[in-house]
């Protein structure tokens, strides 16, 4: 939910002109280089007078691969002054509109449009620096906008549509762009309150009204594109020589709710509010890394004719003090294994009483919050290259095994629920040379632990209330104590172990 800040922020950005020189026609020229090194062209009306630069009639094109269709895109015009200080002052004008075109043949006949309109107050954008180091300093005071979406007359005649209002305090942001044979994005990012309302009409008398609000926002980034232009159905090319991404992002707070009617009555209601967040977004040769916090979340959720069902008088409520998720995948095939790591968080989380109640009303069950942490490791290779999209298809005819698993850690594996928990470690490598010993499978050799407290309790609550009957539980407590050792005071074990012959062994004894 809070990344949908996103939203507001790329509506702003989109005002900006990020790309600046001591003179107003490197200003112009300057963004002609990097639209084209995304692989678009940009036109446009040019008029000197002066030392000022009147730039009208802003057309920006992208064709989609394959001649599947085209983007095309209006953009404000916009004012350059040369300043006698050597910077260069953009003024544009009050009200900032983009009008945005799809022409997509092969999905319909009818040209997919929309508009969005911006309104900043006291909006200021300069340009200083010299050639190939360019610096633009951008801030506004309040603003707000709205943006339309045209899906074509069949979509409309259904009542098929998607509308946006957004609005925020202010904003401000310095970008430094190095031109060379890649070009470098550095931006700093401040951003006071915002929030939008986002509304869909799927057609048929349904619709759906989408509302976030979010606190103060500071983000940074960095990336750098090959000047000759970006080849999207190759990006393996360009991450080879030199292309990333890397962005970084701290709010205060966020808030949303997002509601569902039909024929305008409500059917499904879901609002969330949450405390601080950070993320981080990292794309390159590297790999991609992907790290998430967020504090204090609660949420409600309502869905009135299956609650009644349910015997729910209330919403749903849920928390959690604190959710956190990691992840970092290599992305490029290489001759050698490459590390990658996936981490899940959820602490302190807890479900309302009405839920509880429903099933557990005497309170038998542990209510205490419930913890998860799940974090792996391990060291894989790809065999294909993924992100060559043309050639997919040939590298999976060509390589039996597109994915190698050398080694996987299990540094925790734990869960903490309703009285019992598991805990969980080990390492296990993987012979990819060894189909034979495991029936198709790379040979594993390893071992691991694990370890659970409070399952019998858990068991006899479950039955206590009602949730499983007693003859249900018989073949889980067998299978507990046929793969578990009891120390006797309610803690169980288990040890796993494979050695380099394929034999299993479970807390010492021969299995396989």
């Amino acid at each position: 939910m809070p990344n949908r800040s996103f939203l507001a922020t790329a509506f702003t950005l989109a005002a900006s002109p990020t790309f600046a020189d001591i003179t107003a026609d490197d200003v112009w020229n300057n963004r002609i280089a990097l639209v084209q090194a995304f692989g678009g062209t940009i036109d446009a009306t040019l008029e000197r007078d002066g030392n000022m630069l009147f730039v009208n009639d802003i057309l920006f094109s992208y064709a989609l691969p394959f001649e599947a269709g085209a983007i095309r895109s209006t953009l404000p015009p916009m004012t350059m002054i040369e300043q006698d200080d050597g910077t260069v002052s953009i003024i544009y004008p009050k009200k900032i509109t983009y009008r945005f075109e799809l022409d997509y043949p092969s999905l319909t006949d009818e040209k997919l449009s929309g508009e969005i309109q911006v309104e900043q107050a006291e909006l200021k954008t300069s340009a200083s620096g010299f050639a190939g180091a360019l610096t633009y300093k951008q801030s506004a005071g309040a603003y707000s906008g709205k943006f339309n979406v045209d899906l074509g007359d069949d979509a409309t005649d259904n009542g098929v549509g998607m509308s946006m209002i957004f609005s925020g305090e202010s904003y401000s942001h310095t970008t430094t762009v190095n031109e060379g044979e890649l070009i470098e994005i550095v931006s700093s990012i401040s951003y006071g309150p915002q929030g939008y309302e986002l509304e869909t009409n799927d057609g048929f008398g349904t619709r759906s009204v989408d509302k976030g609000r979010y606190g103060a926002l500071e983000a940074q980034a960095r990336a750098a594109f090959p000047a000759r232009g970006l080849d999207v159905l190759n990006l393996s090319t360009a991450l080879r020589d030199g292309m990333f991404i890397q962005t970084s992002q701290s709010m205060a707070s966020s808030s949303g709710e997002q509601t569902d009617y039909i024929n305008n009555d409500a059917v499904v209601s879901v609002d969330h509010n949450c405390g601080t967040s950070s993320s981080t977004v990292n794309i390159s040769a590297d790999g991609v890394l992907i790290d998430s916090l967020v504090d204090d979340c609660s949420g409600d959720f309502v869905a009135s004719s299956w609650m009644d069902l349910a015997g729910l008088n209330s919403a749903i409520k849920a928390q959690a003090d604190r959710l956190s998720m990691s992840l970092n995948i290599p992305l490029l095939s290489t001759d050698t294994p490459t590390n990658a790591k996936y981490q899940m968080g959820i602490g302190g989380a807890n479900f309302s009483d009405n839920i509880w109640d429903r099933f557990d009303p005497g309170g038998i069950l542990s209510r205490d919050k419930m913890d998860m942490n799940i974090d792996l490791s391990a060291d894989i290779m790809h065999n294909v290259e993924w992100l060559d999209f043309l050639n997919i298809e040939n590298g999976l005819l060509i390589n039996q095994n597109p994915v190698e698993l050398h080694n996987l850690t299990i540094n925790a594996f734990d869960l903490s629920a309703a009285g019992a928990s598991i805990e969980s470690k080990g390492a296990f490598t993987f012979d990819m040379d060894d189909f034979d010993t495991f029936d198709g499978m790379p040979r594993p050799a390893g071992a691991a632990e694990i370890l659970l407290t409070g399952v019998h309790e858990l068991l006899d609550n479950l039955v206590s209330i009602g949730v499983v009957a007693s003859q249900d539980v018989t073949m889980p407590r067998m299978m507990i104590g046929t793969f578990t050792r009891d120390d006797g005071n309610g803690t169980l074990t288990t040890s796993v172990e494979i050695n380099d012959d394929g034999e299993i062994r479970m807390n010492g004894e021969r299995v396989k």
